[in-house]
């Protein structure tokens, strides 16, 4: 998963906000559960529950696609979105795109107006997390 619209809140009831909407969503998390579930069943818990939907699933070379993928998709659910960024609870909303970096590791990347646009206007903040590749790999 390449760009991820990411919804939390410390005080957000993620169950009743998910309840009955027809989407997939690819992970809930709940305030309290084990951060590291399967290696650390007993250490730090959640501070907040949160809710992610895939937007792209394009590969994290591929930056252009992930921001056409994420344009495409806040058209078609943009009623959706604003449901959720709205639900009592909710601090942070945003669309987080996940891209590779190569040696020496320095990027730049602009977000089209029009996606700024829509991101804005649904309340959503934009977000790069980078991931660096080895080129010999």
């Amino acid at each position: 998963m390449s760009c991820i619209l990411r919804i939390s809140g410390e005080d957000f009831d993620v169950d009743l906000c998910v309840e009955g909407k027809d989407v997939e969503f690819s992970n809930i998390y709940r305030k309290g559960d084990p951060r590291y579930p399967a290696s650390k069943p007993n250490g730090p818990k959640l501070e907040h529950s949160g809710l992610s939907v895939e937007v792209s699933s394009a590969d994290f070379s591929d930056m252009n696609q992930q921001l056409e993928d994420a344009i495409d998709f806040l058209n078609k659910s943009s009623g959706l979105i604003r449901e959720l960024v709205k639900f009592k609870g909710v601090e942070y909303a945003l669309l987080d795109f996940g891209v590779e970096t190569k040696p020496p590791f320095w990027a730049s990347y602009t977000f089209p107006p029009k996606l700024a646009y829509l991101a804005g206007e649904l309340g959503l903040g934009l977000c790069v997390s980078t991931y660096p590749v080895d080129e010999d790999e």
